[in-house]
């Protein structure tokens, strides 16, 4: 399988930061193919990790990642990146993923804004 979307075990939080060389060793919680690309959501609750999972497990990932970036040196920021061939010519250095990895929750801010109000819920942010 060629894309990102077809490998839910590789789209998983961070998946930047392996892009960028950074390795994160903290074990998906629960079945990361419920988080792919085009998964279908299940309104069954016990489907899913509970909200303190999640957060234990995006705290230990977070941790991981700033310990790989203070390992970064300025000239790590041309090397070639990890990423798979179909965003390659994107992402095809570090500083180029990390440019990306410093923005990319904030892109999922704005696709659960989005879910928010259409819930009647206030902003995720403020």
């Amino acid at each position: 399988m060629s894309r990102e979307s077809e490998r839910p075990n590789e789209v998983t939080a961070y998946h930047l930061a392996g892009w960028a060389g950074i390795e994160v060793g903290v074990p998906p919680v629960g079945d990361p193919a419920r988080f792919a690309i085009r998964s279908v959501p299940v309104a069954d609750a016990s489907a899913y990790p509970t909200k303190q999972q999640l957060l234990d497990y995006a705290a230990a990932v977070r941790e991981q990642v700033l310990a790989g970036l203070s390992r970064l040196t300025p000239s790590d920021l041309a090397r070639p990146s990890n990423a798979p061939p179909h965003v390659r010519d994107y992402f095809d250095t570090v500083g180029k993923v990390l440019q990306t990895l410093a923005t990319h929750e904030m892109m999922h801010v704005g696709q659960l804004s989005v879910v928010r109000k259409e819930l009647g819920l206030g902003p995720v942010i403020g």
